[in-house]
């Protein structure tokens, strides 16, 4: 089209590239989506604990916030610290109730330790913004 002086051809070439730039957003964002529909299945496979929380992306993470009636502002790593604490709330609250009811049993919860078995495998290959949301899943 560089010694085209053709205004239909023109017109018709812009008009068929937006078309192909369309498409290309519309399967980037199903692919997006797509992806997203995954992580939060594998969270929910793997029982959608709040430790565990750390693997939602930041949409997922804001609407797990939204849920729970938290606020929403501020980085993953701080809505991921209001989810445990809030999770921690009421973990407490369960115990109090347990413990008032006459179940209580030894033991108790640990006083928010966590355990090996709970913490991923691969802390060592981890880069630096995913284990301060490893932290801040479990209230550290």
């Amino acid at each position: 089209l560089g010694c085209c002086t053709d205004k239909k051809a023109h017109a018709a070439h812009a008009a068929a590239v937006a078309a192909a730039g369309e498409r290309r957003a519309k399967k980037a964002e199903a692919r997006d989506a797509q992806a997203e529909a995954q992580n939060l299945a594998v969270w929910q496979f793997l029982g959608g604990d709040d430790s565990q929380a750390w693997l939602l992306t930041d949409t997922q993470v804001k609407k797990q916030c939204e849920e729970r009636g938290l606020a929403t502002d501020g980085t993953k790593e701080e809505m991921l610290a209001r989810m445990a604490s809030h999770a921690s709330g009421r973990k407490m609250l369960t115990e109090a109730g347990r413990a008032a009811a006459g179940g209580g049993g030894g033991g108790g919860g640990g006083g928010g330790k966590i355990s090996a078995a709970a913490l991923p495998s691969n802390l060592h290959s981890m880069s630096l913004p995913q284990l301060r949301a490893v932290c801040a899943a479990n209230g550290l």
